[in-house]
């Protein structure tokens, strides 16, 4: 099934204060919403689908026989941001009906399902293009507090720590974010690819990234048409090193689940160029960072 991720921010109209954050994914071959997620104090629980285990009011929940883009979509039963000051918005179940680039109402139901109270509201719906990242997990080599290399695992980082780069010192971390992705072998960029921890291979643990995320290596040998097809022109540099990309690698194995994979990515200050990029360290092996300018094109929950 190709599917598509989008953001979702909703905020009152009138004071723009934010009351729902979350995702959606939508079936690209029938247009319908599949899963509905929230974000809740920066956290996103992925187990909990808001369009399945969706209970209150059913009959209204359009998600089931709805366009995504057209014709709207009901969302019942979300997490209620409490504001003691604004009696109106104590309710326990909230209704509102989506549309694309549209504004609607958002209407607040109390726990007898009558009307308290509707809002009128806004929201900005961004398509979250196809990742080439780190999975969740993966550890960085960097420069910790006390001065020494660590390997630090990618969701703990932050703007600001000091990442070890090919050739170029130590770079501060200038953005960092993250998505979530349904792992879906059929699509290379939609695919977790795995590099197993040999002895030959200097990693330190096995290393898991998408299909559309490179290691760095000083040939492409006989990777290199395939390669070369795949970037869409002759492969990518960074420094003296090649683009390898891990859906080509022979030492990389396609991960052939449809599991929930959270993945992560960052860019590194650089010299006032935003095409700039870097090689650092992930589990040992030598790969890339984005440049800026690709970095702010993907629709990331910045940390």
């Amino acid at each position: 099934m190709a599917i598509s991720w989008y953001s979702i921010s909703i905020s009152t109209l009138s004071t723009g204060r934010v009351i729902f954050n979350g995702y959606l994914k939508v079936d690209n071959n029938t247009n319908l919403v599949t899963a509905f997620y929230e974000t809740i104090n920066g956290s996103t629980d992925f187990n909990n689908n808001i369009f399945a285990n969706n209970t209150y009011n059913d009959a209204d929940n359009i998600f089931k026989n709805n366009n995504f883009s057209f014709n709207g979509t009901n969302i019942n039963y979300m997490n209620y941001y409490s504001n003691p000051s604004s009696p109106d918005y104590d309710a326990t179940y909230n209704f509102f009906k989506l549309f694309v680039d549209e504004i609607e109402w958002i209407v607040f139901l109390n726990e007898n399902g009558d009307v308290n109270t509707t809002v009128e509201s806004t929201f900005i719906i961004q398509s979250i293009s196809d990742p080439s990242c780190f999975n969740e997990g993966t550890k960085i080599l960097c420069l910790n507090k006390n001065l020494e290399e660590e390997y630090i695992p990618v969701e703990n980082l932050r703007k600001g720590d000091l990442v070890k780069t090919y050739k170029h010192g130590y770079r501060r971390i200038d953005l960092i974010g993250k998505n979530p992705m349904i792992n879906n072998p059929e699509i290379v960029n939609y695919c977790m690819f795995e590099m197993k921890k040999t002895d030959d291979n200097r990693l330190i643990e096995n290393l898991i990234v998408t299909g559309g995320h490179s290691i760095l290596v000083d040939d492409l040998g006989e990777h290199k048409e395939q390669n070369d097809k795949l970037f869409g022109s002759s492969t990518q540099m960074i420094d003296d090193k090649y683009l390898l990309l891990s859906a080509v690698s022979k030492e990389f194995i396609r991960l052939e689940n449809t599991d929930l994979y959270t993945y992560y990515h960052f860019i590194l200050e650089n010299n006032g160029d935003d095409n700039e990029r870097f090689g650092i360290w992930a589990n040992g092996i030598l790969t890339e960072t984005p440049s800026k300018r690709q970095f702010t094109n993907h629709k990331y929950t910045l940390l």
